[in-house]
């Protein structure tokens, strides 16, 4: 053959490539490739192609994709591979129908025309039709998209010298009704004056291939529990959006669930995945199938609308939002309770911003909203709309969560003691929490309400939780070290938020942190308030029932202020009421306060309750309480909280002072 048309040949259809590797057979056929590794390719080139035919080479080679005929009766077949080209020479005679029939690919070969004039067997498989059908263009019924005019687009780039292969991917739908993706890659064949002769189309079924990527991508841009769009989502579509000038008359509502934590807190993950569940369904229920609905994590939610077109619809839409969550959620026939809280920012807010891009306007608008939620959390309709002084709340918000979240990463909560007194002598002592010096909080129950807000509670009362029994243990072990043998048998009063009471672990995880201590449960009153029992469930109730039965001892915290009721005091078994200290300071003012001093204390005594009164600081104060038989006292009047060292100090002023008037009684 001609080695001069030959590199020709492949210089014209390949980028030349520096170090081919021009190789002969036996019988005077060519290989060609800029593959270095030239040893993979066997000394004759026919068992070549019947190695190629059983499949022996893998995905060293794709197929034949361009054929030149010379006038030196040979074939050229030139091969695409991972690493380089190759090209093989062949004469005419050599049946590469009977190499390709057997592949697991469909391979066609048309006329410049597109009719069809070959096809192996896979072909018939893939497209779902009979050989009688695929003739002339029968074979392209089946493509759901004019794949006519496809080819035609190519046929004339490849003239115009812009292109010298096609691949696309294509859905067929079988006239049996089988939807499948094909990977279609077609290449042109030339006659010797480079004119287009033919195509061959190489059709490969990738429809696994192609619904793993479709789910992949998903899976990438939605919530895997909701199913709703993701966070990532979202922006996209607003970044979409403004570029494509289409925010004009949209919206962002952004949701947060109002009762959400306390459900999950107490029947655990399973079914708060459940109910988040439901609220996704809800809102795709009340909005509009070109609407964005996006869970953004935990119990916040965002739905970007569009084509709103005035005042009047935004309310309409807020309040067909509010209405469809506010409805009780139902998982395994248990009727949970539920609010949302919505903030709405429209695009008209964004007007008059210096946003340079949409990157800038989805993250700012994003942040208008949640803003406005916040507001919304504030409001009595649970609903608000942006409004630019909302940027000082937000502001005070950040500065108060940042603060909470280093009071948590240093755990930095003290803990003070104050002694309760009975008969005139210390019995108990009542842990404290103190936190440090705050810029942006005033005083614990702030840094509380800061936590709930932020979902931070829970860590939060864990922590109060662990360091009132380790200071407490601490307590004892410096009583002992001390030789304040009088004061190692005081026992802990501990408060215990409503949200705990509510953990289904709570008891568990209780005994586990006392045990840790190497304390006793029965040295500790768990401090419950009422609002606690308000609308509580069986959980609670099994709660405070099984710390009963492992030694723990109930007490009811400010009874009097909150939701009293005799009911409670009857189903629940309480060991001690605790009077609040707003009626104590107000006895003096006026006789109703005195009187329902003594109305409580004579409930809490038919019931066999001990009775403690906080809030003691002054003589006439002490002098009323004891008069109604009240055993328990705390306060100022006895003693202010102090820090562990202060009050080892108090205790062992305490025990020196009564060593020696029992000394001083003795010697007289």
């Amino acid at each position: 053959m001609d080695i001069e048309l030959f590199h020709q040949i492949i210089n014209f259809f390949v980028e030349p490539a520096g170090g081919s590797t021009l190789r002969y057979d036996r019988d005077g056929l060519a290989i060609i490739t800029d593959d270095d590794n030239s040893s993979l390719w066997p000394e004759n080139i026919h068992n070549f192609l019947e190695n190629a035919k059983e499949g022996m080479f893998g995905p060293h080679f794709s197929y034949p994709i361009y054929l030149v005929q010379d006038s030196h009766h040979l074939n050229h077949y030139i091969f695409k591979l991972n690493s380089g080209w190759l090209a093989v020479s062949l004469p005419l005679y050599f049946d590469l129908g009977s190499v390709v029939n057997g592949l697991p690919v469909g391979v066609m070969k048309t006329d410049s025309s597109f009719n069809l004039i070959y096809f192996n067997d896979q072909t018939c498989h893939l497209l779902g039709l009979g050989p009688d059908e695929l003739p002339g263009r029968g074979w392209m019924s089946v493509f759901e998209e004019d794949i006519d005019s496809t080819f035609q687009e190519f046929y004339l780039q490849i003239a115009k010298g812009e292109s010298h292969a096609l691949s696309k991917k294509v859905s067929i739908i079988s006239p049996l009704g089988k939807r499948r993706t094909l990977s279609v890659d077609v290449i042109p064949q030339f006659e010797a004056s480079l004119k287009i002769q033919s195509f061959i189309h190489v059709l490969t079924d990738v429809t696994r291939e192609h619904e793993t990527t479709r789910e992949l991508k998903y899976l990438v841009s939605h919530d895997g529990l909701t199913r709703l769009s993701n966070r990532e989502f979202l922006l996209e579509k607003i970044q979409s959006a403004h570029d494509s000038n289409g925010l004009e008359n949209s919206l962002l509502a952004f949701i947060d669930l109002n009762e959400f934590k306390p459900i999950n807190d107490r029947f655990g993950h399973r079914v708060g995945d459940e109910v988040l569940k439901i609220v996704g369904e809800r809102l795709l229920h009340v909005t509009r199938s070109c609407d964005t609905v996006a869970r953004l994590g935990g119990d916040e939610f965002v739905i970007f609308a569009s084509n709103i077109q005035s005042q009047h619809d935004v309310f309409a839409f807020s309040e067909k939002v509010l209405k469809k969550l506010n409805e009780n959620v139902s998982v395994s026939g248990v009727h949970h309770g539920i609010s949302a809280s919505i903030g709405i920012v429209t695009a008209k807010a964004l007007a008059n911003l210096n946003l340079k891009n949409a990157v800038e306007v989805s993250s700012e608008w994003l942040r208008m909203a949640d803003m406005a939620m916040y507001k919304a959390k504030q409001s009595d309709r649970k609903v608000a709309f942006y409004d630019d002084r909302f940027r000082k709340t937000q502001i005070k918000i950040q500065n108060k969560n940042q603060e909470l979240r280093h009071i948590l990463d240093t755990q930095c909560i003290e803990i003070y003691f104050q002694p309760i007194y009975e008969g005139g002598r210390p019995s108990s002592v009542e842990a404290l929490s103190r936190f440090p010096e705050c810029k942006y909080h005033n005083g614990v129950e702030d840094i509380i309400e800061t936590a709930q807000h932020s979902h931070c509670s829970n860590e939060l009362f864990k922590q109060m939780l662990t360091r009132g029994l380790s200071a407490y243990a601490g307590l004892l072990k410096r009583f002992r070290n001390d030789n304040l043998h009088d004061y190692c048998g005081l026992s802990l009063h501990l408060n215990i938020d409503a949200m705990q009471f509510s953990q289904f672990d709570f008891v568990s995880k209780l005994c586990a942190e006392v045990n840790e201590f190497e304390l006793l449960p029965r040295q500790i009153y768990l401090e419950i308030t009422e609002q606690a029992l308000l609308g509580s469930d069986r959980l609670v109730e099994q709660n405070i029932v099984d710390l009963k039965q492992k030694g723990f001892k109930i007490s009811m915290d400010d009874f009097g202020t909150g939701y009293s009721s005799f009911q409670r005091l009857m189903n629940y078994p309480f060991d001690e009421l605790k009077i609040d200290r707003y009626f104590i300071m107000r006895l003096h003012q006026s006789k109703k306060f005195k009187s329902a001093i003594k109305a409580i204390t004579l409930l809490g005594q038919s019931l066999d309750l001990n009775i403690l009164a906080e809030g003691v600081e002054t003589e006439e104060q002490l002098r009323y309480v004891e008069s109604l038989n009240i055993k328990s006292i705390q306060g100022y009047y006895y003693a202010k909280p102090m820090d562990m060292n202060s009050l080892v100090q108090f205790f062992a002023t305490l025990q020196e002072e009564k060593y020696e008037s029992k000394s001083f009684t003795t010697l007289n």
